[in-house]
């Protein structure tokens, strides 16, 4: 039978609210491809030329999908009547503490994803289009449309308006749907990893303070740090690392000359630049890394109002809205993979 107990709530009709969810979400994501794509047709029938300036492209293609795609998802949401939870405050030295396990979230994502990205690349001869797309863009560009518009709305998607409404069936469920939610609409597996890891934290933030504010500036911090701060140092300093690395290990003390000298001496603050921000970005991550352990206990879920006990996960993800949304980032990592 589909509900034994009479205590338990009628899970037909929980199914149905979770549904809509997930209905909302593949709303978007429709809406975000088939504007992307009218975009993309445009530009290439009437003004090809934009195809070469990042900025103009990357408004054509995402500023439709913000503008248009996020209140469509937002009316389909309030379908599903929300609970947000109870705002508290967090300390600057607690903001900075989750900015640390941010990073160790991000470097283990990166790793995974890189892994897992290469490996089925080479297996199914794909690619990640978004990351080219990312180091070939204007500084400006990504700082408008990477580190700032996209943490505001994909927050608001993917946190408030997740959270505010899985959490009636406990923190715990919403948390971990949030995190999957956002790394299977990022629909490959280079990004798939850390955008789970990431948003579960941010979900779990956002469920203990209330303040989507919070994981909208850590989102900004992080896709800054991706966005803008690496692909400066790729572009600046990675060249001159390798080329650095070529010289070095054929060096013969006797043929160490003045010019060789100078050559070797203007690639060193590439090196430099480039060792002071690996070293950075691992000693953060290896601080956030025994931050989680010394702060284990606190990761603690509260229940929600509504018990459905061993049908949680049946009813907020074996429904029709959900499985929709799966299937359609399925869909997009399998075009990824062939792509």
């Amino acid at each position: 039978m589909e509900n034994p107990s009479p205590n338990l709530p009628d899970l037909r009709s929980e199914r149905r609210y979770a549904s809509k969810v997930g209905f909302a979400l593949l709303v978007y994501a429709l809406a975000s491809l088939g504007l992307q794509y009218a975009a993309q047709m445009i530009i290439m029938n009437h003004s090809p030329a934009l195809l070469d300036n990042s900025f103009a492209y990357y408004a054509a293609l995402l500023l439709p999908t913000y503008i248009l795609g996020t209140p469509v998802c937002a009316f389909v949401m309030r379908l599903a009547p929300a609970a947000p939870p109870e705002k508290k405050k967090m300390r600057p030295s607690q903001f900075f503490v989750a900015l640390l396990m941010c990073m160790t979230l991000l470097y283990a994502g990166n790793l995974l994803g890189n892994t897992f990205g290469t490996l089925a690349d080479r297996l199914f001869g794909g690619s990640s289009g978004i990351s080219e797309l990312i180091a070939d863009a204007d500084p400006l560009a990504n700082i408008i449309f990477v580190v700032i518009l996209a943490p505001v709305v994909e927050e608001l998607i993917f946190r408030k308006f997740i959270v505010d409404r899985f959490r009636r069936y406990g923190e715990a469920i919403a948390v971990v749907s949030s995190g999957l939610l956002f790394g299977l609409f990022h629909g490959n597996f280079y990004q798939f990893f850390y955008a789970a890891l990431l948003g579960m934290f941010f979900a779990f933030i956002y469920a203990k303070t209330g303040r989507i504010r919070l994981t909208v500036i850590l989102h900004m911090i992080i896709n800054f740090f991706g966005g803008v701060v690496s692909t400066w140092i790729v572009d600046n300093c990675y060249e001159g690392y390798e080329a650095l690395m070529e010289i070095i290990p054929s060096l013969d003390p006797s043929q160490i000359t003045d010019e060789l000298m100078a050559e070797i001496i203007t690639y060193l603050p590439s090196l430099t630049i480039l060792s002071a921000y690996s070293t950075l970005i691992l000693g953060a991550a290896v601080a956030g890394f025994v931050l989680f352990i010394v702060k284990r206990r606190k990761f603690k879920f509260s229940p929600g109002p509504v018990s459905l006990e061993s049908d949680t996960f049946s009813v907020t993800w074996v429904n029709a809205g959900v499985i929709l949304f799966t299937v359609f980032c399925a869909v997009l990592f399998a075009l990824n993979l062939t792509a």
